[in-house]
């Protein structure tokens, strides 16, 4: 939301990083689908964020949600997020929930179209 302003600092790599992560989640999602940039411009600052993917653990979840947070200099320090990564790693609990996509198969890609 502060690059809205123009003004881009590490704070908002955090957001992007939190942005990121509901991707890989999401395994691949497309991030805000079916928004405007307009759209987006106006419902940021209200507060609206990304849901939480049915297959995501709350705690992946809410550290998208520090990410995320309005105030850029509230958001995790990468430090702190390497940290909370490394705990959550070591718990070797299953954060995301792969059983829900038993039946998933990504979406083709013909490379020949992009040659047309």
């Amino acid at each position: 939301m502060h690059a809205f302003n123009q003004i881009v600092n590490s704070c908002d790599f955090r957001w992007s990083f939190g942005v990121l992560l509901w991707e890989i989640v999401s395994l691949g999602g497309t991030p805000y689908c079916g928004m405007t940039c307009a759209e987006l411009y106006e419902k940021l600052p209200q507060g609206y964020r990304m849901e939480q993917p049915r297959n995501c653990d709350d705690e992946v979840y809410e550290l998208m949600r520090q990410c995320w947070r309005d105030r850029p200099y509230e958001r995790p320090p990468f430090s702190q997020i390497s940290v909370q990564l490394n705990r959550m790693q070591e718990v070797r609990k299953a954060y995301v929930n792969m059983a829900l996509f038993e039946n998933f198969t990504y979406a083709g890609i013909d490379s020949t179209a992009e040659e047309a």
